[in-house]
């Protein structure tokens, strides 16, 4: 009696079925890939080359972070840095509709989270760059005027202002990359109580004498006239 081998033709024709099927797919992907890896090559190279000439780096030698980062022994370089976050995110954008091709639906939701996740990351990556400029011209603004009155301690006034405006950027940019969000916004909420509590204080105890003189001059005008 000959062995019942239909079974096994069966699958057979099913595997070459599907392998016929796929090999497209699979070469559609890869062209989809390989064109997006291209672009976002490209594309990188650009977003540095353009950041370096506009002098990017430069707000961040200015602002002491790259010696900071040298002493830390990490080699950043924010252009650059800028540079492969936008390469990456257009290699995932096209990533996208390969792995969509190749229906892996599962990889394609992930994909999709990532993409979704990516402007958090260049929004706070601009947060940064802003807080480094503001920091430093503020920073300067606060030690002129310091020295203008003759008070003294303007270099630690100055320092003093400029690290706060970090300290509150630095918990606005985990806030927008979603990091401790729940521990970040209840530090900010009790700082700003704080602050509020301070200033209500400090106008209670030491500026209600200043409040008294400044109604005593308000009520001398109103009587010349």
């Amino acid at each position: 009696m000959a062995p019942d081998i239909s079974y096994l033709q069966l699958s057979l024709q099913s595997f070459w079925q599907w392998l016929f099927e796929f090999i497209p797919n699979l070469l559609g992907a890869l062209i989809v890939f390989a064109i997006g890896l291209i672009v976002a090559s490209v594309v990188g190279k650009i977003v540095k080359e353009v950041l370096v000439r506009v002098g990017f780096n430069k707000i961040f030698d200015k602002t002491g972070w790259d010696d900071a980062f040298t002493k830390a022994e990490l080699k950043l370089n924010p252009a650059e840095f800028l540079g492969k976050i936008v390469k990456l995110t257009l290699i995932v954008v096209f990533l996208m509709p390969a792995v969509e091709i190749l229906h892996l639906s599962e990889f394609a939701v992930f994909l999709r989270g990532v993409i979704s996740y990516i402007p958090h990351v260049l929004v706070a990556a601009f947060m940064l760059a802003v807080t480094a400029m503001v920091a430093e011209v503020v920073e300067k603004i606060v030690v002129a005027s310091v020295e203008k009155t003759g008070v003294g301690y303007s270099l630690l006034a100055g320092t003093v202002v400029k690290w706060a405006i970090w300290f509150f950027a630095i918990l606005a940019i985990l806030s927008e990359l979603q990091i401790f969000r729940e521990l970040v916004n209840t530090i900010f909420t009790g700082l700003v109580a704080v602050l509020v509590l301070a200033f209500g204080l400090s106008f209670g105890l030491g500026g209600k004498d200043v409040a008294a003189e400044l109604l005593k001059d308000l009520k001398d005008k109103l009587r010349k006239k």
